[in-house]
C-alpha cells in the first residue's frame, strides 16, 4: 500500500499543475444579448465590463451592470451571435486551469433540425464570474443539436 502511494505521490509532483472544475457562478443567460456578433471576451476590469455590458444588455432603460469584485473575479463571457429564430442556446459548462493557463469549455446548441422553434430572432449568451486570473484564457467550444 505505501509503494502505491508513494507512485501516486510522485505522479501527482511530476503532473502539471491542474485545477479541475474552478468555481463559477452565472452572472446571466439568454437569448435576447445585444451583442450580435459570435464573441468570446474575458473581462477584468470595471472600465471593460460596463462597456461590454452596455453593449449586451437590450433592456430599456439598461440596469447597471451586475457588481463585480476586479480585484478577486473576472467575467468570461460567451456570444453565439445572432439566429434566425429561436431554439438556440449557449452555455459554459467548465473551466480549468492546467499549465498555467484557464480553459473555459462552452457548448453551442443548436435546435434539432426540423423542429419548431420561435420565428423571433435570436442573440444566445452565458455570463460567468471565475477567481481572477493573470494567465492566458482559451475558449474550448462544442456544438451540439438539442
Amino acid at each position: 500500500m505505501s509503494l502505491l502511494l508513494s507512485f501516486m505521490a510522485a505522479l501527482a509532483m511530476e503532473s502539471p499543475q491542474f485545477q479541475p472544475g474552478i468555481p463559477m457562478v452565472t452572472v446571466e443567460s439568454g437569448w435576447n444579448s445585444g451583442i450580435t456578433t459570435a464573441a468570446r471576451e474575458v473581462i477584468s476590469d470595471d472600465a471593460r465590463w460596463q462597456k461590454v455590458y452596455k453593449k449586451h444588455s437590450n433592456v430599456r432603460p439598461q440596469p447597471p451592470a451586475p457588481d463585480v469584485d476586479f480585484r478577486k473575479e473576472m467575467i468570461v463571457a460567451v456570444f453565439m451571435g445572432q439566429r434566425s429564430s429561436g431554439g438556440y442556446s449557449i452555455r459554459v459548462t467548465r473551466v480549468e486551469r492546467r499549465d498555467g493557463a484557464t480553459y473555459v469549455y462552452y457548448t453551442n446548441y443548436n435546435p434539432p433540425p426540423g423542429s419548431f422553434t420561435t420565428a423571433a430572432m435570436s442573440a444566445p449568451y452565458h455570463l460567468v464570474k471565475v477567481p481572477r486570473y493573470t494567465g492566458p484564457v482559451y475558449f474550448i467550444a462544442t456544438t451540439t443539436n438539442k
